[in-house]
């Protein structure tokens, strides 16, 4: 897999997991607790997801880090 098939893969994978995560909090998309958990999960969540999943599926270039 290429570094652009790699990369649309995260991208993929980490708004499911972030998505999966906000509905774990509250189902309603509209709800105050649904956003909270969105934003906490790329402030809180984002880097261990992202480690773990390089460690499965292999290092990302250093210039798709935020």
């Amino acid at each position: 897999m290429n570094q652009w098939e790699l990369k649309r893969k995260f991208d993929l994978d980490f708004i499911k997991a972030m998505i999966e995560y906000g509905e774990s909090k509250n189902k309603d998309h509209e709800s105050e607790e649904y956003k909270k958990a969105m934003w906490d999960w790329v402030h809180f969540e984002y880097d261990t997801f992202k480690k773990s999943w390089e460690d499965k599926n292999g290092k990302l270039e250093d210039k798709y880090d935020r």
